[in-house]
Parts: C-alpha cells; sequence; structure tokens
C-alpha cells in the first residue's frame, strides 16, 4: 500500500507542477498580449498635458540682523 501511495503522490505532483508550468505559460502569453495591444494603442503618442502654471516666486528671505 506504502509504496502505491509513494506513487501517486509522485505523480500528482508531477501533474501539479506541469499544469503551475502551464498556467505560468498561458499567463505570460495573456501579458504578452496585453502589452502588444497596449503598445499598439498608445503608439500615436498623446498630446502633452498643458504645463500649470509656474509657482509665484517666492520672496527672498528677510536679511538676518547678525
Amino acid at each position: 500500500m506504502s509504496i502505491r501511495w509513494s506513487k501517486h503522490i509522485h505523480l500528482s505532483i508531477i501533474i501539479i507542477i506541469i499544469i503551475i508550468i502551464i498556467i505560468i505559460i498561458i499567463i505570460m502569453i495573456i501579458s504578452i498580449i496585453i502589452i502588444i495591444i497596449i503598445i499598439i494603442i498608445t503608439t500615436p503618442p498623446p498630446p502633452p498635458p498643458p504645463l500649470p502654471p509656474p509657482p509665484p516666486p517666492t520672496p527672498p528671505p528677510p536679511p538676518s540682523s547678525s
């Protein structure tokens, strides 16, 4: 019994590893497709946003009375 169980456990571990590898490959393919789609969508560069008005100049610090 114990030998059969160990074989079964070994086989299940191999199956789990194969499933994990397949899932990782699928995720990589999906992410590559998403990246390609994003690149295709953003190929025309969007116009740069208007620059905010410059902050008012800071007044010079008062001269130190030393």
